[in-house]
C-alpha cells in the first residue's frame, strides 16, 4: 500500500507485520496506559487518623490548584514523604490503548559507575509512542466525520 508522506505508516518498514522478536522497533505495536490530560488533574492528600500511628493513612482527592499546598500543620506520612509546598501526589486517569512506537530505541551500554546513586527515573530508557485513537463516531467516543475530513 501507498501511505500518504504525513502517515505514521511512512516512519515504519514493513507496517503492521508480526515480528517475532521481542526488542522494540520504530513501528512496532504495544499497549500503554495513555493518561487523559485534558482533565483536572487530582492530587492525593494524605493525613494521619492517628498521631501514633503510621499503620493508617486518611487520603483526600482534590482538584490540583497551583495555589494550594498542604498547611503545616499537617502530620507527615511515612508511606508518603514530601517536601511541604515542593511537590504533591497526582492522579490521572488513563486508559489502556494500542500505540505505535514512533522512535527508534538506539541504547549504548552505560557504565554502572556513571548511573550510581541516580533516580531510575533520570537513567531508565526511554521510548517515544504515540497512541491510536479510533475515528469511528460512535455512542460517546469517535469524531464528527466532517471534522476528520477536514484534518
Amino acid at each position: 500500500m501507498n501511505y500518504p508522506d504525513d502517515c505514521l505508516q511512512c516512519l515504519a518498514n514493513n507496517w503492521w507485520e508480526k515480528v517475532e522478536s521481542k526488542e522494540l522497533t520504530r513501528g512496532a505495536l504495544v499497549y500503554a496506559h495513555v493518561q487523559f490530560f485534558s482533565e483536572i488533574p487530582i492530587e492525593l492528600v494524605p493525613t494521619r487518623d492517628d498521631p501514633y500511628n503510621h499503620d493508617s493513612v486518611v487520603i483526600k482527592a482534590k482538584p490540583l490548584s497551583a495555589r494550594s499546598s498542604q498547611p503545616a500543620s499537617v502530620l507527615p506520612v511515612a508511606a508518603f514523604p514530601r517536601l511541604a509546598g515542593a511537590d504533591c501526589y497526582l492522579v490521572n486517569r488513563a486508559k489502556r490503548r494500542p500505540c505505535v512506537v514512533i522512535g527508534e530505541i538506539q541504547r549504548s551500554p552505560i557504565s554502572k559507575s556513571l548511573i550510581r546513586g541516580m533516580s531510575n527515573h533520570q537513567t531508565a530508557p526511554f521510548v517515544a509512542i504515540a497512541p491510536y485513537y479510533g475515528v469511528e463516531q460512535q455512542a460517546r467516543s469517535g469524531y464528527n466525520p466532517e471534522f476528520v475530513e477536514r484534518i
